[in-house]
């Protein structure tokens, strides 16, 4: 799956599950689902890659047409300035993946646009949130 673009890892987050645990004192409750990617800047571009992926960018903008999206993240590396993690918080995998359905002309348009922005994409993965709850003692 590396090197893919987010257009072509789409399919791929369809079959990604975590695996919950439970140990007989506690239990997992799923809070969201946060999709994380990293991203190498091409020199010169990082001022026009923060704008387009960041909380108020050119991402933010389509997401935000979904209720079930909570907002994105951008991180920079202190150690290599041109590398990036987004993470991308939505409800649950489900209304991500049914966002993508709708969305998936103009998806694919802000994906090609910024193909040049970025020499290397990756998606790390499709991450749960979880807040561990004490289970009523019987």
């Amino acid at each position: 799956m590396c090197g893919q673009t987010r257009l072509h890892q789409f399919q791929g987050i369809q079959g990604c599950n975590s695996s919950a645990f439970q140990n007989g004192t506690r239990s997992p409750e799923k809070i969201m689902t946060e999709i994380v990617w990293e991203f190498e800047v091409g020199s010169g571009r990082v001022a026009e890659f923060e704008k387009h992926y960041g909380p108020e960018g050119t991402w933010v903008e389509l997401f935000r047409r979904d209720r079930a999206f909570r907002g994105t993240s951008l991180l920079r590396d202190r150690e290599k300035p041109t590398r990036f993690i987004t993470i991308d918080r939505w409800n649950d995998l489900e209304s991500y993946e049914a966002f993508r359905v709708e969305y998936a002309k103009e998806y694919e348009v802000i994906d090609k646009q910024m193909t040049e922005l970025t020499t290397q994409e990756r998606r790390l993965g499709v991450f749960e949130s979880i807040q561990e709850k004490r289970a009523a003692a019987g």
